[in-house]
């Protein structure tokens, strides 16, 4: 029915609204994303080769540490270029507030042509009109 599409014209409209607001600030997250995944990086480059390690410092201790740091550094520059592609992609994909508009207009376009009313309408123009034809060929 009726109240079921107007309902959904209300979310394409909210929808609208918001579009521009989960675009930019998933870009913004993406953006940082990439920052803390290229500083991520540079920390897993920096610590790929072993530690300076002095004689009188405990050697595994250091070294495990040492693998420990480089190992989360890698998993966490993992984890954020896979959030800042996720949230690239998704900001790039959402559609602009113009165009919900257009889709929600041409949604409400679609169930206005399918109503009885429309139908009549039509048929009533198209009576006006062939009598304006008529009217005016006859003269």
């Amino acid at each position: 029915g009726g109240r079921e599409e107007v309902n959904n014209l209300s979310w394409m409209l909210y929808a609208a609204d918001v579009s521009q607001s989960v675009s930019a600030l998933l870009g913004m997250i993406a953006f940082f994303g990439f920052l803390a995944f290229v500083g991520l990086m540079v920390g897993w480059f920096s610590t790929y080769d072993q530690p300076r390690i002095f004689s009188w410092e405990d050697q595994e201790k250091k070294t495990a540490a040492h693998e420990k740091i480089h190992n989360t550094l890698g998993g966490f520059a993992k984890v954020t270029a896979l959030v800042a592609v996720v949230c690239g992609i998704t900001a790039s994909v959402i559609p602009s507030r113009n165009t919900i508009y257009a889709i929600a207009a041409s949604e409400l376009g679609e169930d206005v042509l399918k109503s009885q009313t429309a139908g009549k309408a039509l048929k009533a123009l198209d009576a006006w009109l062939d009598k304006q034809i008529g009217e005016g060929g006859e003269k």
